[in-house]
């Protein structure tokens, strides 16, 4: 047959496509018929998109084992006998496959290194998990990714991280029940849900505007027996056990991290509690002595009025200025201290807008303090 396809086996025994269609193309001859080129489960390799009626078949045998087949549109001539193709195709594609599957392999390690990297150094949950949708899609080169979060009140999937044709073609949160899907079956049951046909499956919705995939996989985020998310992803081609084993470990990960966030949000809404009891306890001293102070003036605002009238009207004026300005603050700081809003789980952002607004309300607290303080002081008493 010649050294011209020799020449390929380098890059065919690394995983290199283009090599492998070189070859393919050389041991048909000059003019050959559309082919298509199948591995050993019938999926798509190289060639044609699909070949609905092939006229010949030609299969890829290496070491008595079947590694996939040749699959042509005419019956015509080719260069060499269907045996010596056969066999070639089959050493090829025994080293391609190989090569191809110790790629994945490295890549899979490569995502899971990379999630556990980004779990131990991101402190933003929604950064975290929108980079985490972005590494599932680019190493492992899946399509459509989602990664929604469980809201047990409702009981439905918040889908707000995506990645793959998803993040480009569907914008905002949508919101999916759990007795719906593949999504929410992976919440029902708690455990991983492999659809390898979904346009079989009566449980997969297609978003709309999106054309659908062949393949789902789905696989809860959990801690203990409690659901946290989904870590979903769909393709062209079947998923394996391997698929499922390493977005198994990433959704460990990012377990972990869901849970970490939330332990940081109770931890600043406990100092949060703490930061409102003690400006509570500052209010309820500083409101006492305000309250004394009136008391005082009040007290003293008849004898001002017979001693001179005019220094009684001033008296009352500044009574009158101090209960508006007191009523005033009174009414603005209760209302900072009142209820706040019950922060979602795993949106640690909100816990940290809360302290930054804990902050101003302390710096208006002292100014105000001191305005009233100002006010309400005996005459002749300067503060510092």
């Amino acid at each position: 047959m010649g050294n011209g396809p020799l020449q390929h086996w380098a890059a065919i025994a690394a995983g290199d496509s283009e090599a492998l269609q070189q070859l393919v193309q050389t041991l048909l001859g000059p003019r050959h018929p559309a082919w298509i080129l199948l591995d050993a489960q019938s999926e798509r390799l190289l060639g044609e998109t699909r070949m609905a009626h092939p006229a010949r078949q030609i299969d890829a045998l290496f070491a008595g084992r079947l590694h996939g087949c040749l699959q042509l549109a005419e019956k015509t001539p080719l260069l060499h006998h269907d045996a010596a193709i056969g066999a070639h195709l089959g050493l090829a594609l025994s080293l391609f496959l190989e090569a191809r599957t110790q790629q994945l392999l490295n890549e899979r390690f490569r995502l899971i290194a990379q999630i556990g990297a980004l779990v131990a150094t991101e402190t933003d949950l929604d950064a975290l998990l929108a980079r985490a949708a972005d590494l599932v899609h680019e190493r492992l080169a899946y399509p459509n990714v989602d990664i929604p979060l469980y809201d047990a009140d409702r009981d439905e999937l918040v889908i707000r991280f995506r990645g793959g044709h998803y993040k480009a073609s569907i914008q905002g949160e949508d919101r999916l029940p759990t007795a719906q899907g593949i999504m929410g079956s992976a919440v029902r049951e708690r455990r991983t849900q492999r659809v390898n046909d979904i346009a079989n499956d009566p449980r997969y919705a297609c978003p709309p505007g999106v054309v659908p995939a062949r393949a789902e996989l789905a696989v809860p985020i959990m801690h203990g027996a409690e659901v946290l998310g989904v870590l979903n992803v769909e393709s062209e081609h079947p998923f394996d056990d391997s698929d499922a084993q390493s977005l198994e470990i990433v959704a460990e990960y990012l377990g972990a991290a869901i849970m970490t966030a939330r332990l940081q949000a109770q931890a600043r809404q406990a100092a949060v509690m703490s930061e409102r009891q003690r400006l509570a306890r500052e209010l309820h001293d500083n409101v006492t002595q305000l309250l004394s102070s009136i008391n005082l003036i009040a007290q003293s605002l008849s004898s001002a009025w017979q001693r001179n009238p005019e220094e009684g009207q001033r008296r009352t004026g500044r009574l009158q200025e101090l209960v508006g300005l007191s009523l005033v603050e009174m009414r603005a700081l209760l209302r900072e201290l009142g209820p706040t809003e019950r922060n979602t789980p795993g949106t640690p952002a909100q816990s940290d807008n809360l302290l930054a607004r804990e902050q101003l309300r302390r710096d208006g607290l002292a100014a105000t303090i001191e305005r009233l303080a100002r006010l309400s002081a005996p005459e002749g008493l300067q503060l510092r």
